[in-house]
Order: structure tokens, then C-alpha cells, then sequence
């Protein structure tokens, strides 16, 4: 069998796929194809590209897309990786390649229902992104003794919210509780608002913009935090609540996307727009945090099976031959 996976990773520059998206979703699944014996190819979204393949596999709403306009020869799989609110130009594509792409794949039970008020349900196949696990060892945290050490992971964009994890970080030192805030980011697009609400804040000194960092530094920072933020106005699957979830380490979300599917059940998650009671939710992890940590090492190894990349690989193919016959 022969599939044709396309993704914007697959052209992107050496340099930045080195220091900032080593893995994808898309590499691993590539690779694990590779290793059980599928021919694979790979591309970026260039209109040019031929897709010569049994199946081709679309990542992301993007150029290749406007193919899907028009029926093609091909079966083609697509997966948008993303929830957001987008254009009318560019809902037009979205629903072009919904109309005409063979199958859909949904990230979460929850995308999976949404996209069925849009999509044929014998289209949609709801397939979990897969996480390689390797570095992001199960660490048992305690209490500090000192400072409370949060983490955020992830672009520093509008919907990210950025600005609701420093606020939260004010809250609680105005309270009397010792924190701290790093961020780690490959795409610093609001570094100097949020640079500067920290110093209009006072806090400066508490919020650390660190970067970009390769996989095994980020799994050293996951295993020294205490908590993961995750503010994101909307999220499809994000990839850092798996890794925070492999590595144990506590996490703060809103109920966005397939959140409340990667963590522990009984997590309280508030809705998107209820920001104060994302800090009280903060706050009380912090209360009960030692409950709440034996609480996500038990769900740890639950996790690694769900979001293994064994098991996205398996659907995949599974998936693929399916649509091959």
C-alpha cells in the first residue's frame, strides 16, 4: 500500500523543525506506517504536488485543500487538527473538502460530534493523535517546600490566552502564595504585550519567557513543574496535555476540545469564557495538591495506552485499507 501524507512539517525549515517541532502527529504516523511495511511518501500543501498514492492524507485546512473542492480519483483522508473560528473563504474550502474528502478524522468524541451535524457520520473516524512517550517519564511531585512552579506551552497568540495565566500568577502572589510562570514557545508573536503586562503587573521577575525548546527539554521542564496552564480559548487535541498527563504533572484547562477526554474524569474544567473560575480551580488544585497529583499518576499509564502511537498508527491503517478496497 502506498499513502501520500500531506502536512506544511514535511517542507518546513531544517532549522525550525530542529529546534522547535522535532515530532508532529503527522511524522510519527508517518514513521510508524514506514515500520510496518506501508510505502510512504510526504508533501507539503503545494497545488503542484502529484498525488500519486492508494490513499493521500490531508493535514490542516490549507492550499492543498482547495483540491477538495472538486471530487478527486484518490480516496483522501482529512484531519483539520483545530476547533477555531475561521474566515468565510476559508469555511468555504473547509466545506468543500468535507463534502468530498472520503473520510474524516475527528480528534475527540466531542470534535466527532460536532462534525457530525456537518459531515455524513459514516465519514468521520475518530482516531486520538498518538504521543511518543519517551520523554516524558511519570515523576511523583510533592508540595514545595518554596516557590509553586506553573508552566504554560504553546504559541503566544490571541487564542491562547497567554494573558490569563500571568493574571493568575498575580492573583496568587497578591494572595500570599510563592509562583512563578515559564513559558515555552515556538512562535513569541505577542512576547513584548505580554512582557510588558507582567512589568504593569509587577511580576516580572516571576514570568519567564524561555523559548523554544527540543523534546527532551521539554520534557526536563514538564518533570520540574508543579502545574500545567492551559488557557486556550479553543483547542482540537492539544499534544502538551498528553505530555503533561505522561509525565504526571497536574493540569488547569478550560473545557475546550478533547481536554476532558485526556484527563483524569472528575477534573473540573470551566467553561471558555469563565475566567475566574479557572483561578479558583487553580487555586484548589494547589489546596489539594497532593490528592490532586495521585490522581494523575493513576490515570498516567491509562493515558500512555490511549494516546499511544501504536494505537493512532493501528487506526490509520486500519483506516486507510478500508478506504484502499
Amino acid at each position: 500500500m502506498h499513502v501520500h501524507i500531506v502536512s506544511g512539517i514535511f517542507v518546513a525549515d531544517h532549522d525550525f523543525k530542529t529546534r522547535n517541532l522535532q515530532q508532529t502527529m503527522e511524522t510519527l504516523l508517518a514513521e510508524g506506517l514506514s515500520q510496518r511495511g506501508v510505502h510512504v511518501t510526504t508533501g507539503g500543501h503545494s497545488l503542484t504536488d502529484r498525488w500519486r498514492a492508494d490513499v493521500v492524507h490531508v493535514h490542516h485546512l490549507a492550499n492543498a485543500c482547495i483540491r477538495l473542492l472538486a471530487p478527486t480519483r484518490t480516496p483522501v483522508v482529512f484531519t483539520r487538527h483545530a476547533t477555531k473560528e475561521i474566515p468565510w473563504h476559508h469555511r468555504m474550502v473547509l466545506a468543500g473538502t468535507y463534502r468530498n474528502a472520503s473520510a474524516i478524522v475527528a480528534l475527540s468524541d466531542v470534535e466527532a460530534r460536532g462534525l457530525s451535524q456537518a459531515v455524513s457520520t459514516s465519514k468521520i473516524k475518530r482516531i486520538y493523535n498518538g504521543t511518543d512517550r519517551t520523554y516524558f517519564p511519570l515523576v511523583r511531585r510533592e508540595r514545595p517546600r518554596g516557590r509553586w512552579r506553573l508552566l504554560y506551552v504553546g504559541q503566544l497568540i490571541e487564542l491562547k490566552r497567554v494573558d490569563v495565566a500571568i493574571r493568575l500568577i498575580s492573583a496568587l502572589i497578591a494572595s500570599g502564595i510563592d509562583a512563578e510562570l515559564d513559558i515555552i514557545s515556538h512562535r513569541p508573536t505577542l512576547q513584548n504585550d505580554l512582557r510588558l503586562l507582567a512589568t504593569e503587573l509587577g511580576i516580572a521577575d516571576r514570568v519567564r519567557f524561555l523559548g523554544p525548546h527540543t523534546r527532551s527539554e521539554l520534557g526536563a521542564a514538564m518533570s520540574e513543574a508543579h502545574v500545567l496552564l492551559l488557557p486556550s480559548r479553543t483547542e482540537a487535541l492539544p499534544t502538551v496535555v498528553t505530555e503533561a498527563v505522561f509525565s504526571g504533572l497536574p493540569v488547569v484547562s478550560f473545557d475546550v476540545g478533547g481536554v476532558a477526554e485526556q484527563l483524569p474524569s472528575g477534573v473540573q474544567l470551566p467553561e471558555p469564557n469563565d475566567v475566574d473560575a479557572f483561578e479558583r480551580v487553580a487555586r484548589k488544585l494547589l489546596e489539594d495538591y497532593e490528592g490532586v497529583v495521585s490522581t494523575f499518576v493513576r490515570h498516567s499509564e491509562f493515558a500512555r495506552q490511549r494516546f499511544s502511537v501504536d494505537a493512532m498508527v493501528d487506526a490509520h491503517l486500519k483506516m486507510y485499507k478500508e478506504l484502499a478496497r
